[in-house]
């Protein structure tokens, strides 16, 4: 499994040990970890309704209307970011 850390943090530990890798490797494996997902982009795709919409990552459809305006920024199935075209 990855694991994430803060490249700040990382940079200002490079910065510290000037040179020293030895040091540096150990104050890296030091810093905590992050627990992170990586972000899933879709669509909502077009249905013979027009009130429903169908998502391009897990193609479940979905009721649009019942959101605000009709537009919601995200699946609620899969949690897939609506931000592609």
């Amino acid at each position: 499994m990855s694991e994430y850390i803060k490249k700040v943090e990382a940079l200002e530990i490079v910065k510290r040990t000037n040179g020293d890798y030895a040091a540096t490797f150990s104050e890296i494996r030091k810093l905590p970890t992050a627990d992170v997902e990586p972000v899933v982009h879709g669509k909502w795709l077009p249905t013979n309704d027009k009130d429903k919409k169908r998502c391009s990552n897990c193609d479940v459809i979905h009721l649009i209307c019942q959101y605000p305006n009709g537009n919601i920024n995200f699946c609620p199935n899969c949690g897939a970011k609506m931000d592609l075209e």
